[in-house]
């Protein structure tokens, strides 16, 4: 038995990152996600290819400068989206990786 392919789609990942379309755009010609794959003549993103890029990001050690966050002390759209993938809030999903709460 084979197994379906889950894809997602440029809006379905704004979405779950929270980000706008335009921002996705810049941070995809940034090479800062993962580059799409072809389906004919739609453009998607393997489910597998975004789990990985997110555990690179939610698991790299910090930098020497502080982390970014936005100024209202929200998390980053890879945490936000590790917590729902998770079936939590991020602040138990935090809990649970001993992180600031």
């Amino acid at each position: 038995m084979v197994d379906a392919l889950v894809v997602y789609t440029a809006l379905q990942l704004c979405e779950l990152l929270g980000i706008s379309k335009r921002h996705f755009y810049k941070l995809l010609g940034d090479g800062v996600l993962p580059p799409p794959v072809r389906l004919g003549r739609a453009t998607r993103w393997p489910a597998s290819s975004i789990d990985a890029w997110l555990a690179a990001q939610v698991t790299q050690p910090p930098s020497s400068s502080p982390a970014r966050r936005s100024r209202a002390g929200r998390p980053s759209a890879a945490e936000t989206l590790a917590a729902r993938r998770a079936g939590l809030t991020v602040r138990e999903f935090r809990a649970t990786r001993g992180g600031v709460q």
